[in-house]
């Protein structure tokens, strides 16, 4: 892996070292060795740097930049690519060249074979920057999941690239200006994929490429997560098959690397199934698994449905998994919670959901003190592998299977215990209705989900004046992301969403790489997983009135019954009710410093935050959630990245 920078100049002026030279220096959490590449003469616009660091063992032949050997073609590229021996076959390289080439070789090879093209032959997590001296443009791309990161600036003399906003903010015509709709997109949970927190730097979008030429800049996609296809078998059993097939692959592929290999290994099934899968495939090597819990004074009070306490299914999975290495931390780590300038002079970016990140963070750190250079987890699993499957029902009366819709109708209810009329009328009937038609009835049953404004429904601490200015309820709705729409689409179309929605999630664990050098690598976010997982039908996933019912029968006897079988979801950092009230000091102290900052003052409701922290709560429960672990701490930590960005940028 490899932290990136590029100039290219549309007046043609040349790009020297010195231009490069602020943006490598700004990237040098992420290695010692500097490696620059500039034309080698003045026709040539544009200059590409890298500093890499080496996780495989394939990397350590990488010395970047790549040329070809005409040296028109050159490459810096972060990237790890999965399907390493079909490009051999197709590209005609031979398997003893193959087993020492770097993973950016393979890149090279495959943009001299198919152009632009290459992308849609490329598997893995990568981003790259590459030079065609023949064609004169500089051509770049990112994987589809967006598992790798890549930044940018335009202006009308040239565009800038690198891995992190601060390198581009080291440049000097590059403004530090606050991008004031993302930080009101955020508190109302509305990823902008595409932007920053700061004004003209972007964010090239997953599954997307680049081409910069005299002409201008052109990015086009070539991937996304909807479904191209349909998979149909003719036997339940031949479903689990091929997903096996191809999940054990996406793992397999992961598991690549010269240092240990980790895993952040939660109770649900996703990371169960990661780590159980990883384990068998390693073959005897370790498999360092970190899980965080509650500390032992935590008495377990959370939400109806939750769980709080996943240590003895994790234990149980270290038990079934000899090869597994479990530690298990019961430290909230209270004080990386505030102690976050770090993260936002690398990222640029406030903590999304604060009460993790302590714990988050304190495993990453765990994991580099035991040598961990590879930590896998099962972020995507809820809209891949583990999908519930509960919006099946709406999808049988299109295509007239009005018998399994019967059959399915009964066994939800006999499931859930709620009628047989409810379950018709809640997940078939109201969805497929006339939206009008489906207001009306919440409305004459006494619901109010559709009054709640956009603020309310995401607890946010954005002021209402701010949200009615940027007409937020009406972006919501154009992302798909009212409730309307959240309600009533399908379950394939909110997975697309989800998968389409990653957002500046990749930002955090690229911080990472720098501070801990430990690479992220997530199988459910594979694209043969992804692409597989969205082609079969949604019946897989949900059949008896079973939910999950595709990764349940999958993973039977390679994960504990308990965890298959468990019907609660576990809760994140769900012992926050015991640490909450440690923090009203250092939140009284914000809260003052923030009232002196005109810019808080006009994006935050501090009058509504004040009135939380007067109410302050003797002992918390489950009830204070909204108002507390979601409302106040998301405002007040947003408010010290606004205060940040103050003393930092003016």
């Amino acid at each position: 892996m490899s932290a990136l920078a590029g100039i290219y100049r549309f007046d043609g002026a040349p790009v020297t070292g010195d231009h490069l030279a602020p943006m490598l220096q700004a990237l040098a959490a992420f290695g010692p060795e500097v490696r620059c590449w500039m034309p080698g003469s003045e026709g040539d616009p544009v200059a590409l740097g890298s500093r890499p660091l080496r996780i495989t063992r394939e990397d350590e032949a990488h010395h970047p930049p790549l040329l070809s050997r005409d040296g028109a073609l050159v490459l810096v590229a972060d990237a790890r690519i999965d399907n390493r021996t079909d490009l051999a076959n197709r590209l005609g390289i031979s398997s003893a060249q193959a087993a020492h080439m770097p993973d950016p070789g393979f890149i090279l090879a495959a943009y001299e074979a198919w152009g632009s093209e290459c992308v849609r032959h490329l598997l893995g997590d990568f981003v790259f920057l590459l030079w065609d001296g023949r064609r004169r443009t500089l051509f770049g791309a990112r994987d589809g999941l967006g598992q790798r990161v890549l930044f940018f600036h335009r202006s009308t003399s040239r565009v800038a690239l690198a891995s992190t906003p601060a390198a581009l903010l080291a440049l000097e015509d590059v403004p530090a200006r606050l991008n004031r709709r993302k930080v009101a997109m955020a508190l109302v949970l509305l990823q902008d994929p595409g932007t920053t927190y700061f004004e003209g730097i972007e964010r090239l979008l997953p599954g997307h490429t680049l081409e910069v030429g005299p002409s201008g800049m052109r990015i086009a996609p070539f991937w996304t997560p909807v479904p191209t296809r349909e998979i149909r078998f003719s036997s339940d059993g031949e479903y689990v098959e091929a997903f096996l097939d191809v999940f054990d692959a996406a793992v397999r592929a992961r598991t690549r690397g010269t240092g240990r290999i980790g895993v952040l290994l939660s109770g649900g099934i996703d990371s169960t199934s990661v780590a159980t899968t990883a384990a068998l495939t390693m073959a005897g090597r370790p498999l360092h698994a970190f899980h965080s819990a509650p500390a032992p004074t935590f008495d377990g009070r959370i939400g109806r449905g939750m769980v709080a306490d996943e240590s003895a299914d994790v234990e149980a999975v270290a038990d079934l998994c000899p090869g597994i290495d479990l530690r298990i931390d019961r430290d909230p780590h209270l004080e990386e919670l505030w102690e976050v300038d770090s993260l936002y002079r690398a990222m640029g970016a406030p903590v999304r959901n604060p009460s993790n990140w302590g714990w988050y963070r304190g495993q990453y750190a765990a994991a580099h003190s035991a040598g961990v250079r590879v930590m896998l987890n099962g972020s995507l699993g809820n809209a891949t592998i583990s999908h519930l499957g509960t919006r099946s029902l709406r999808d049988l009366p299109g295509r007239g299977e009005w018998v399994t819709l019967w059959q399915e109708i009964r066994s939800v209810a006999a499931a859930s215990g709620a009628g047989r009329w409810g379950v018709l009328r809640d997940q078939v009937l109201l969805p497929l209705a006339p939206l009008p038609m489906e207001r009306s009835y919440r409305r004459w049953r006494g619901g109010r989900g559709d009054s709640l404004t956009l603020l309310e429904q995401t607890s946010s601490a954005l002021r209402t004046e701010q949200a009615a200015a940027l007409g937020l309820e009406d972006i919501a709705r154009s992302m798909g992301r009212g409730a309307d729409h959240l309600r009533r689409c399908r379950g394939v179309d909110l997975r697309i969403a989800t998968l389409s929605g990653v957002g500046d999630t990749s930002d955090v664990l690229n911080c990472f790489r720098a501070w801990y050098g430990i690479e992220t690598r997530d199988p459910t976010a594979d694209t043969r997983v992804v692409e597989f997982c969205l082609a079969i039908p949604e019946t897989q996933y949900h059949r008896g009135g079973e939910k999950r019912w595709l990764i349940r029968r999958a993973m039977r006897g390679r994960v504990p019954d308990q965890v298959l079988d468990r019907k609660e979801f576990g809760g994140q950092g769900a012992d926050w009710m015991d640490w909450m009230h440690l923090l009203r000091p250092d939140a009284a102290r914000e809260l003052d410093n923030m009232d002196r900052s005109e810019t808080v003052r006009d994006l935050l409701d501090l009058p509504r935050l004040r009135a939380l922290l007067d109410r302050w709560p003797e002992r918390f429960g489950p009830e204070h959630e909204v108002d507390y672990k979601l409302r106040f701490l998301r405002g007040v930590m947003m408010g010290r990245f606004l205060l940040w960005f103050d003393r930092t940028h003016g």
